[in-house]
């Protein structure tokens, strides 16, 4: 068996892990963390990455750049500049490009270059397990679920340049279930997932039916995170420097960088402790600045924030036609739910579910992610087979001879499979006399039905579809999907075997 590992990239940090004497573990980087921070400074002639870089942001912030992978899929026109955090970006040439200023003139960095730094450093900590010294490093890389094709498809190619060879892109929410050996049992119920980053929180609903995964929804709330729990602690801190020397000496950008710093510290020290240290060396005219910070101090003043990322739960489960008491099992996602008042919150709103928090939840996708890749079968090389086979893109419904043109999404892109879907519509026929043609399309049309001229209403122009698509998928064995069209008033029916390719 070779060698297979599980790569999770966030916009804050990445985390490489390697399966390996039956178990998945997440590797340390040179420095001996196991998180990467996404940093990467350009200063002068001196490039420095992740944990160099962050442990001198506060003297080259403007210098630091953010190596988002969410920027990848930025929609920009040519030329047009976007502020991202504390720097600017630019299209160029039709790449995503950080733009810095040097010596008074502009400098172009493209995203993925900067992406490519971390991942370089990423690389390097994998092949510090012995048996990858040398060659491509097989991973599974984890992809946001709200990533779009285009976007994957970028992020894929960047990973593949530094060094990896990337086996399947399985969505993140699927991809922390299998640390905690969910797939493994045979009880049936529903799993939240919930994720929160630097400045989204994700909600996604995984039906789960003896070990198979069935997506239910998912949604993206983007600006809102833990970015927001950092300056609440900033403001705290600069009260405490206020008293500390008497007046107010945050004005500049070197001083409020320290702080901010002190504040990522801080939140990282109170998830672990009741009070949390905060000592910043040579803050002002040379003088250190200290203080502390206790848990029940941090909580009131987060309270507010903390209530603005459980404000969305509600509605999205109620979009699915679900409540609290439907969730079985919930699952922590994101450096932020590590926060114990958080983890207390989501076991209020859950009362009855059991809440899962006890693997890191900065760890738990990469986890799963290596997880995954050793499912694959190693012969001469890495098959293609998964655990989780998703669809890659979504699959629509159009139909012709329709008074408005008329479509719907039958299967949204990264739906789990194993999955049996039924979905009905109405159309308005524009002229009852002819034929409609139903096509069930992915990038290319994969296939028709014909439905004959009909009479569903007094009137012979309104007919409603009751569709039904089944398709049967697991561990890379695909069998042919099957398409039923019924229409409800005539009670006609049809059925059609689609062709899958494995």
């Amino acid at each position: 068996m070779a060698t297979v590992f599980g790569l999770s990239l966030g916009n804050h940090q990445g985390v490489i892990s390697v399966f390996k004497n039956g178990r998945s573990e997440v590797l340390a980087n040179e420095s001996g963390e196991r998180e990467t921070p996404m940093l990467v400074t350009y200063k002068d002639d001196t490039i420095l990455v992740g944990s160099a870089a962050k442990g001198a942001l506060y003297r080259n912030f403007q210098y630091t750049a953010i190596a988002m992978p969410s920027l990848l899929g930025t929609d920009l026109n040519e030329n047009e500049e976007k502020k991202v955090s504390n720097i600017t970006i630019i299209k160029k040439g039709g790449n995503i490009c950080y733009k810095f200023e040097r010596e008074g003139k502009p400098r172009l960095v493209p995203v993925k270059d900067t992406l490519g730094k971390v991942l370089e450093q990423l690389a390097a900590t994998a092949r510090s397990c012995e048996s990858v010294s040398s060659g491509s490093i097989h991973c599974v890389l984890s992809v946001p679920i709200h990533y779009d094709t285009d976007h994957v498809s970028l992020l894929k190619q960047c990973v593949e340049t530094h060094g990896f060879t990337v086996i399947s892109t399985p969505p993140s929410p699927m991809l922390s279930v299998l640390p905690y050996g969910l797939d493994k049992d045979s009880y049936t119920g529903h799993v939240l997932v919930y994720d929160v980053g630097v400045n989204s929180i994700s909600l996604t609903v995984i039906r789960l039916i003896n070990g198979l995964m069935k997506l239910v929804g998912t949604r993206t709330i983007n600006g809102v995170g833990g970015y927001d729990i950092d300056q609440e602690l900033l403001s705290v801190l600069k009260d405490e420097c206020k008293r500390y020397f008497r007046k107010d000496v945050t004005g500049g950008k070197y001083a409020v960088n320290k702080l901010l710093a002190a504040a990522e510290s801080l939140k990282q020290s109170l998830t672990n402790q009741q009070t949390g240290p905060v000592y910043v060396e040579s803050l002002h005219d040379g003088m250190d600045f200290q203080c502390n910070v206790t848990r029940g101090r941090f909580e009131g003043v987060c309270q507010s924030i903390f209530t603005s990322f459980l404000d969305p739960i509600q509605g999205f489960l109620n979009s699915l036609g679900l409540t609290g008491s439907n969730i079985n099992k919930v699952i922590l996602i994101g450096g932020t739910c590590k926060i114990p008042r958080l983890q207390q919150l989501m076991k209020d709103v859950f009362s009855s579910s059991e809440v899962y928090y006890f693997i890191s939840t900065d760890h738990v996708v990469s986890l799963g992610a290596a997880l995954e890749a050793s499912y694959h079968q190693v012969t001469s090389g890495l098959s293609l087979s998964s655990t989780i086979p998703v669809t890659t893109n979504d699959l629509s419904l159009t139909f012709s001879n329709c008074v408005t043109p008329a479509s719907v999404v039958l299967l949204g892109k990264h739906t789990p499979l194993p999955v049996c879907k039924t979905i009905n519509t109405k159309i308005e026929v524009s002229e009852p006399g002819r034929p409609v043609i139903i096509a069930i399309k992915e990038t290319a049309v994969l296939g028709e039905l014909e439905v004959p001229p009909l009479a569903s209403d007094e009137n012979g122009n309104v007919l409603n579809f009751e569709v039904k698509f089944l398709w049967n998928s697991r561990d890379g064995s695909l069998n042919d999907p099957l398409l039923t069209v019924r229409e409800v008033g005539s009670n006609w029916k049809s059925e059609l075997l689609l062709s899958c390719k494995n």
